[in-house]
């Protein structure tokens, strides 16, 4: 187009606006019809006409003029610019109106609608607007996108990427490779194991000769076709890939034949991978495997021994090795293995992992004290209070066997902190290993005692075996009062942190208790004094005379098994004798701070 051509298009828009601002809209409309013989693309020229057109009140004609910079805007990609013509076709006047301009007014109106849910963050609702749209036109995929990218936002990868898979498929039918594959590519990084999206990433490469990619895909594929335990498919994806001059696909092949249990097929396969990939701690592993199932114990070992040397520090190498141990009776080198893949997976914080070579660790070494306590510890760490309380109680039976009555007793305490009503840990008295009476108080029945049936001493069964106690089913009452009774008994031995901690739960669990409030208020007190006759050389917890003399003399007379307390007296603070609670509390938090080494454990 020369100069001449363009001065003539800008005076013939100069006399078209000058004729739109006079309300000549014929004059108008025929300067513009003289631009679009010359130029029928002219979008800024359909837009003005349209705007001509609803000022004639002829909306019709103007839908037609929209309509065309509409479609010409999103076949550009230039979906951003389309805002301002949304309203004005939503504006038009839908009697003047075909069928095709009505169902698009409609589309167009849905999208407002939707724009307008999600400025004031009507997410689901705006959802809906647009599934109404695509239920009018499943075609739109400007609708498409942007619900794909709702999605995304709203963190819904699934839908998201069912939205995307359909816009992505439809560049492919197009043929539009390069759009398609970067659509694929988003939907991979949605949602990693995406068979479909790697399936079709792996045929544009292959459309657009890029081998070397195709070759990663189709890998891939297979990679992930084994993980779901899919052999057919990882078979099929293999040889796809090996068919590509893959070398890693040799691997994935090995594997799936050993899983057949074609034991010579399955060590071709991870021989010729060996000779590319020598340092591969996965194929040697596997070679152990398959020496294993062909009954050649030396050739196992050494290739085993081999992975390892290759990387000590690897699970798969380290799990597999364990586990031969266990089979060939190699107990030490098993246990070994072991507590090297509990240390490790405990520094990765695999906690699920760590959990269940504790368990086969315990299997392998069920009479060793150490095993146990790292099972105690690791099920107490994951919560499992239940399962760590009964593993701990299993040391108090090591231990006595042992006659290391202090260890049996520092683990029958913390059996009784995580399972305060565990039946044979009550019923050995802490130091003379007899019936504890206040325990055994503790949880009786309203109508009828306990009475725990022994058949043997307790010295006794302690040197062969676990005690055995039965007892009858408990309440919620009688597992406050074991509590009560064991806070009481750390009380007398001046363990004060055991003890607050314990009646600070219960406190929690019913704030109206007055008697827990009481006794936790005088426990506070005796703290807080004994705390006045320590230096900050002094021991790590306060003296046990000390403790016994300020919580006596702060006893009331009442027991801790008084029917008379009701939860329906009154819960006024003014009933709690001496220092308020909280003024107790404050006071041993004030005791902490002058003396931070007093105890190993955190006040709360």
């Amino acid at each position: 187009m020369n100069l001449s051509h363009n001065e003539d298009e800008k005076n013939i828009l100069k006399l078209a606006d000058s004729y739109f601002q006079k309300g000549l809209w014929d004059k108008a409309i025929e300067e513009c019809l003289k631009l679009l013989k010359s130029n029928p693309d002219h979008t800024e020229i359909y837009n003005f006409l349209g705007d001509v057109y609803v000022k004639k009140a002829d909306h019709s004609q103007a839908f037609k003029a929209y309509n065309k910079v509409l479609t010409d805007l999103i076949n550009h990609g230039q979906n951003y610019k389309t805002a301002e013509l949304f309203k004005k076709i939503a504006s038009l006047d839908r009697e003047q109106l075909g069928e095709e301009g009505k169902n698009k007014q409609t589309i167009i109106q849905l999208q407002l609608d939707a724009d307008e849910a999600l400025s004031v963050n009507k997410s689901d609702e705006a959802i809906q607007y647009l599934n109404k749209v695509l239920k009018l036109d499943p075609f739109d995929f400007t609708v498409v996108l942007k619900l794909a990218q709702l999605f995304e936002i709203l963190g819904r990868n699934s839908d998201a990427v069912q939205q995307y898979t359909r816009f992505g498929e439809a560049f492919l039918k197009n043929k539009s490779h390069k759009k398609a594959m970067e659509i694929f590519k988003k939907i991979v990084s949605l949602e990693p194991e995406s068979m479909e999206a790697h399936r079709h990433l792996a045929e544009i490469h292959l459309k657009l000769d890029s081998e070397f990619d195709a070759k990663n895909e189709y890998c891939h594929l297979a990679e992930i076709a084994l993980g779901r335990n899919d052999l057919d498919s990882a078979f099929e994806y293999a040889l796809k890939a090996i068919d590509l001059k893959s070398l890693d696909a040799y691997y994935v092949l090995g594997i799936v034949l050993f899983e057949r249990k074609k034991w010579l097929d399955s060590k071709i396969k991870f021989d010729d991978f060996l000779r590319f990939r020598p340092g591969h701690v996965g194929a040697q592993v596997y070679l152990g495997k398959i020496f294993d199932a062909l009954d050649q114990p030396a050739k196992a070992v050494q290739a085993f021994q081999k992975a390892l040397k290759m990387d000590k520090e690897n699970m798969m190498a380290l799990e597999v090795w364990a586990e031969y141990c266990v089979k060939t009776k190699n107990n030490d080198e098993a246990i070994k293995t072991y507590n090297l893949l509990i240390e490790k997976s405990l520094s990765e914080d695999q906690d699920m992992r760590t959990l269940e070579w504790a368990r086969l660790l315990v299997a392998v070494d069920e009479n060793s004290a150490p095993s146990q306590l790292k099972l105690a510890q690791i099920l107490e760490k994951n919560g499992d209070l239940d399962a760590a309380g009964e593993t701990y109680f299993n040391l108090v039976s090591i231990y006595s066997k042992e006659k290391n009555s202090e260890e049996a007793e520092k683990y029958r305490r913390k059996t009784l902190e995580l399972k305060p009503l565990h039946a044979k840990a009550l019923a050995l008295d802490p130091g003379k290993m007899r019936l504890s009476e206040e325990t055994s108080a503790a949880v009786q029945t309203q109508s009828s005692p306990v009475r725990f049936q022994v058949e043997k001493p307790v010295s006794e069964t302690m040197d062969s075996e676990p005690l055995i106690a039965k007892l009858p089913e408990v309440n919620p009452r009688e597992i406050r009062l074991a509590q009560i009774s064991l806070a009481d008994q750390y009380i007398f031995e001046g363990q004060l942190n055991e003890a607050i901690d314990i009646l600070q739960k219960l406190a929690e669990g019913n704030p109206h208790d007055l008697i827990v409030k009481e006794k936790l208020n005088r426990v506070y007190v005796a703290y807080s004094k004994a705390d006045t006759n320590l230096t900050d050389d002094s021991e790590l917890s306060p003296q046990p005379q000390i403790v016994i003399t300020h919580f006596m003399n702060q006893e009331k007379p009442h027991s801790i098994h008084d029917e008379s307390f009701s939860e329906t007296k009154s819960s006024s603070k003014e009933g709690v004798p001496g220092f308020k609670l909280e003024a107790a509390k404050k006071a041993r938090l004030e005791a902490e701070k002058k003396n931070p080494k007093r105890s190993k454990r955190k006040f709360v």
